[in-house]
């Protein structure tokens, strides 16, 4: 099993920390399998921006929460996450 973080950011809130959630999710893998394919329920998020003229125009970051040593194995090994939809 693992469990991995996923992160929803504003980066118009940067450096308060109320600009980026992180959310984790635990997984098992199938008996002699490194791979996964995983579907959730639908995830809501409330981001508290009262003025439409602001919200239509704000930008919101959606990604995987990686650690350094994630993050320096894909920049060496120039990996694509290739998603399905």
């Amino acid at each position: 099993s693992a469990k991995f973080g996923f992160f929803v950011a504003i980066p118009d809130f940067f450096p308060n920390p109320e600009g980026k959630k992180v959310f984790y999710k635990s997984i098992t893998f199938p008996k002699n399998s490194d791979k996964i394919r995983l579907a959730d329920r639908e995830i809501i998020i409330r981001i508290p921006i009262i003025d439409r003229d602001v919200s239509s125009k704000t930008i919101i970051f959606l990604g995987f929460n990686l650690t350094k040593n994630q993050l320096n194995y894909n920049r060496k090994t120039n990996s694509q996450l290739q998603l399905e939809m």
